[in-house]
């Protein structure tokens, strides 16, 4: 691992960790800024959609959080981590929407917390995709499908040579035999 990968996971998963904390915590405002919003998808999807307590929800992102923040700190199945951590930010999006608030100090505040939390989103979304120097998945599945192509194509030109030596020896036999 890169120098700057050892620095840089630890730094970017000490903020989620920090929120995670924070989310088990003191979920209450979170949850009240979550339940409108877990209303709107409950009215949408309909009675598919079961209740969902939104301090629950914000308790298991913050836990989500803390396990995944910890994984990538350690540099324990990164890109996984990573992908937790986007999905688990959009808690934190979850709220009133920043022209609402009437308060200047106040959407203030809240344009901060917004421009931090999209600046972590954006540093988690390319840890998401960064493959350290190693190739990726789709990479990998390309070239073997490659590698087994040839290998087939390879084989079966081997197997039509000596199918034809082997007809090539029956035709000379038989001609032995019937011609001589």
């Amino acid at each position: 691992m890169s120098i700057v990968r050892r620095l840089a996971r630890p730094l970017l998963s000490a903020a989620f960790i920090s929120g995670g904390v924070d989310k088990i915590r003191h979920p209450h405002e979170r949850a009240e800024r979550l339940a409108p919003v877990l209303d709107k998808i409950g009215d949408r999807v309909g009675d598919n959609f079961p209740s969902v307590e939104p301090t629950l929800v914000v308790r298991a992102a913050g836990g989500a959080e803390i396990g995944a923040g910890v994984l990538l700190a350690a540099g324990i199945l990164p890109r996984f981590a990573s992908t937790v951590l986007v999905a688990t930010s959009t808690v934190d999006a979850a709220g009133t929407p920043i022209w609402k608030i009437r308060d200047k100090e106040e959407r203030k505040r809240a344009l901060s917390r917004l421009v931090t939390n999209m600046s972590l989103l954006g540093g988690a979304l390319l840890a998401s995709v960064d493959t350290a120097g190693k190739p990726g998945l789709a990479w990998r599945a390309q070239h073997a499908t490659d590698s087994a192509r040839k290998l087939a194509e390879h084989q079966t030109k081997s197997w039509q040579k000596q199918a034809a030596k082997s007809a090539k020896k029956a035709r000379s036999k038989a001609e032995d035999v019937l011609g001589g």
